[in-house]
Protein backbone atom coordinates (compact mmCIF):
# COMPACT_ATOMS: atom_id res chain seq x y z
CA UNK A 1 0.00 0.00 0.00
CA UNK A 2 1.78 3.29 -1.05
CA UNK A 3 1.30 6.39 1.67
CA UNK A 4 -1.02 9.10 0.36
CA UNK A 5 0.60 12.18 -0.94
CA UNK A 6 -1.60 14.47 0.58
CA UNK A 7 -1.65 12.76 4.03
CA UNK A 8 2.28 12.81 5.01
CA UNK A 9 3.02 16.29 5.69
CA UNK A 10 6.62 17.71 5.79
CA UNK A 11 7.64 20.19 8.62
CA UNK A 12 9.62 23.13 6.87
CA UNK A 13 11.34 25.29 9.47
CA UNK A 14 12.18 28.90 7.81
CA UNK A 15 14.95 30.75 10.04
CA UNK A 16 13.67 34.27 10.40
CA UNK A 17 17.07 35.94 10.01
CA UNK A 18 20.10 34.43 7.82
CA UNK A 19 20.50 30.69 7.15
CA UNK A 20 19.65 27.60 9.26
CA UNK A 21 21.92 26.67 11.63
CA UNK A 22 24.41 23.65 11.19
CA UNK A 23 23.88 23.11 15.10
CA UNK A 24 19.90 23.22 14.54
CA UNK A 25 20.05 19.73 12.48
CA UNK A 26 18.80 17.28 14.56
CA UNK A 27 17.41 12.70 13.83
CA UNK A 28 14.23 14.19 12.19
CA UNK A 29 15.21 17.43 11.07
CA UNK A 30 18.03 17.95 8.22
CA UNK A 31 18.84 21.12 6.12
CA UNK A 32 17.71 21.57 2.75
CA UNK A 33 20.41 22.06 0.20
CA UNK A 34 20.81 25.97 0.07
CA UNK A 35 20.98 25.95 3.82
CA UNK A 36 17.73 28.21 3.80
CA UNK A 37 15.39 25.67 6.17
CA UNK A 38 14.86 22.30 8.04
CA UNK A 39 12.76 20.03 7.09
CA UNK A 40 11.02 16.64 8.55
CA UNK A 41 8.34 14.76 7.03
CA UNK A 42 5.99 12.61 8.89
CA UNK A 43 2.86 10.33 8.22
CA UNK A 44 0.24 13.19 9.47
CA UNK A 45 -0.09 16.72 10.23
CA UNK A 46 -0.54 16.20 13.69
CA UNK A 47 2.34 13.70 14.15
CA UNK A 48 4.55 16.76 12.70
CA UNK A 49 3.15 19.45 14.95
CA UNK A 50 4.17 17.07 17.55
CA UNK A 51 7.90 16.72 15.91
CA UNK A 52 8.14 20.43 15.70
CA UNK A 53 7.34 20.90 19.50
CA UNK A 54 9.39 18.35 20.79
CA UNK A 55 12.74 19.66 19.29
CA UNK A 56 11.13 23.84 19.77
CA UNK A 57 12.83 24.38 23.08
CA UNK A 58 16.31 23.53 22.01
CA UNK A 59 16.23 25.57 18.31
CA UNK A 60 19.74 27.67 18.79
CA UNK A 61 17.47 29.84 16.34
CA UNK A 62 14.42 31.45 15.62
CA UNK A 63 12.20 29.60 13.22
CA UNK A 64 8.78 30.42 11.38
CA UNK A 65 7.59 26.78 11.11
CA UNK A 66 5.21 25.86 8.17
CA UNK A 67 3.48 22.75 7.19
CA UNK A 68 3.14 21.00 3.64
CA UNK A 69 2.10 17.67 1.95
CA UNK A 70 4.19 15.30 0.57
CA UNK A 71 2.79 16.60 -2.78
CA UNK A 72 3.68 20.09 -2.86
CA UNK A 73 7.22 19.09 -1.35
CA UNK A 74 7.40 17.26 -5.08
CA UNK A 75 7.24 20.73 -6.66
CA UNK A 76 9.89 22.50 -4.31
CA UNK A 77 12.61 23.51 -6.76
CA UNK A 78 15.94 25.03 -5.62
CA UNK A 79 18.08 27.78 -7.81
CA UNK A 80 21.41 26.81 -7.11
CA UNK A 81 22.57 29.55 -9.02
CA UNK A 82 20.53 32.43 -6.85
CA UNK A 83 20.25 30.28 -3.61
CA UNK A 84 17.05 30.35 -3.83
CA UNK A 85 13.92 28.00 -3.56
CA UNK A 86 10.07 28.12 -4.37
CA UNK A 87 8.88 26.72 -0.89
CA UNK A 88 6.73 30.17 -0.42
CA UNK A 89 5.04 29.82 -3.86
CA UNK A 90 4.10 26.03 -3.45
CA UNK A 91 2.59 27.04 -0.08
CA UNK A 92 -1.36 28.24 -0.28
CA UNK A 93 -2.06 30.85 1.40
CA UNK A 94 -4.33 29.22 4.04
CA UNK A 95 -0.83 27.40 5.16
CA UNK A 96 1.33 30.71 5.31
CA UNK A 97 -1.18 32.34 7.66
CA UNK A 98 -0.57 29.40 9.71
CA UNK A 99 3.12 29.06 10.18
CA UNK A 100 3.47 29.67 14.11
CA UNK A 101 7.10 30.19 15.74
CA UNK A 102 9.74 28.01 17.36
CA UNK A 103 13.09 28.12 18.80
CA UNK A 104 15.16 30.72 20.47
CA UNK A 105 14.53 34.84 20.24
CA UNK A 106 17.56 36.72 19.48
CA UNK A 107 16.46 40.08 21.51
CA UNK A 108 15.34 38.08 24.88
CA UNK A 109 17.74 34.73 24.28
CA UNK A 110 14.98 32.43 25.84
CA UNK A 111 13.15 29.86 24.30
CA UNK A 112 9.89 30.27 22.24
CA UNK A 113 7.11 27.88 21.08
CA UNK A 114 3.46 28.67 19.45
CA UNK A 115 0.69 27.74 21.70
CA UNK A 116 -0.33 24.06 21.10
CA UNK A 117 -3.14 23.81 18.50
CA UNK A 118 -5.74 22.39 21.57
CA UNK A 119 -5.01 26.24 23.17
CA UNK A 120 -4.97 28.32 20.01
CA UNK A 121 -8.13 30.21 19.17
CA UNK A 122 -10.29 29.44 16.29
Amino acid sequence: MRPNPYKVTWAVLIPKKGIALKRDESKRFNRDPLKLSLLAHAPTKEEAKKIVMEIGDDLQKGYMVYLITDKQFSNLKYDFSRKVSNIMEIMTKRQRQKGFSVGRSRTTDRAFTAPRPSERET
